[in-house]
């Protein structure tokens, strides 16, 4: 395990998004030793990867953005989780409701 110095001209949240990106695990991969299971990732790999360098006030920008993008994807996966769990209830229950409607309906058309 190695620790990255902090690079004054890096955002540390520019930095973590860029890490996550396919771009950068394609060039990871394409640059590690060993299988795709068993890789050594080392400092001497990092040097020679292909990092993107954008000014301070872009970086920033991007990371701001896609922290905000992966805010609302966490909101939004919180919601459609909630109305998975609400229509499974509703599901449930309209049976349950059904299955009573039909064992004390009188039909209306039957009696007259």
């Amino acid at each position: 395990m190695f620790v990255l110095k902090q690079i004054t001209t890096v955002n540390d949240n520019f930095l973590y998004q860029y890490l996550k990106t396919d771009f950068f695990n394609r060039e990871v991969l394409r640059n590690v030793e060993g299988g795709v299971r068993d890789y050594q990732f080392s400092t001497t790999i990092l040097r020679e990867l292909n990092l993107v360098y954008l000014r301070i006030e872009e970086q920033k920008k991007f990371a701001d953005y896609l922290s905000s993008i992966d805010s609302k994807i966490d909101i939004e996966s919180q919601l459609l989780h909630k109305f998975e769990k609400q229509k499974r209830y509703l599901l449930a229950n309209l049976i349950y409701i059904n299955k009573l409607a039909n064992k004390y309906c009188f039909c209306l058309s039957n009696s007259v």
